[in-house]
């Protein structure tokens, strides 16, 4: 029967329920996980790799022209008024955060960095009692280690920096983008509007996409755009390679400039 779940999501609910046997094993609940001599389901593993490629054809890059038409949407309605969740929703755009990773955001993680003699408008990515990490079985949106990391924010951002940012205040930036249910994940009401307003948007996610796909055609290096984007940890090397917020910095108005949208007010 068909679930209506992608390849991708049913092969992660299997990984999470032979984790939870092989812990009821350790644990001496279970004599042994039934599951252990599963044969591996070859056609599904190809199928969603196949699901995952990206050509030509089939990717969520957007345009600078297709960009600009959803600031639009989101900045003015039918009877002018900006969407509850514009501040999020350009800021997910300016960085190619996951939605949960900013809509989670504190007022605390909005943070100001000295490197050198040049102050940098951030926002932090880390966890907190309300968001964990996926990895380690936690809700809330963060997917990993490497999701926690500081991104500093573009010119045109600043304004909505200066708009949340409380150094001493660790509630929620966006508390209308809590999660509301055991399943549910920050950001979903963004989602959710967004693809009300504009029925042909690609997903949240594609504001990663875009932005991954635009730095390095941009000829950024590969390991900026790693520590962006909080994809880092995949050699030994990374163990010992820091943050450049300078670079990361550029990187950042690269992206902006490409995106070419206007700077909030």
């Amino acid at each position: 029967m068909e679930s209506g779940l992608s390849h991708a999501s049913v092969g992660k609910e299997f990984r999470y329920l032979n984790s939870v046997f092989n812990a009821a094993v350790k644990q001496q609940l279970l004599g042994e996980n039934p599951f252990r001599n599963l044969p591996r389901d070859r056609r599904s593993a190809m199928q969603q790799k196949l699901d995952a490629r990206k050509t030509v054809d089939a990717n969520k890059v957007l345009s600078a022209d297709q960009a600009m038409a959803i600031y639009r949407r989101m900045h003015c309605d039918k009877r002018g008024h900006r969407d509850v969740g514009f501040d999020l929703f350009y800021l997910q755009a300016a960085t190619g955060t996951r939605i949960q990773e900013v809509a989670g955001l504190r007022r605390c993680d909005f943070t100001e960095r000295r490197y050198g003699n040049d102050t940098y408008k951030c926002i932090e990515i880390v966890r907190w009692s309300k968001r964990g990490l996926g990895v380690m079985g936690e809700r809330g949106g963060l997917k990993n280690p490497q999701s926690e990391r500081i991104i500093p924010l573009p010119r045109g951002a600043e304004a909505i920096w200066a708009k949340h940012a409380e150094p001493n205040n660790r509630l929620p930036a966006f508390p209308e983008e809590q999660p509301k249910s055991i399943r549910g994940h920050w950001g979903d009401n963004l989602a959710r509007r967004m693809r009300d307003k504009i029925p042909d948007f690609a997903g949240t996610h594609s504001w990663r996409e875009t932005l991954i796909n635009n730095l390095l055609n941009s000829s950024v290096p590969v390991r900026i755009v790693e520590m962006i984007t909080g994809k880092t940890g995949n050699t030994p090397l990374s163990q010992y390679t820091s943050d450049d917020l300078p670079s990361m910095a550029k990187a950042i108005e690269i992206h902006a400039n490409y995106l070419n949208l206007p700077p909030c007010l």
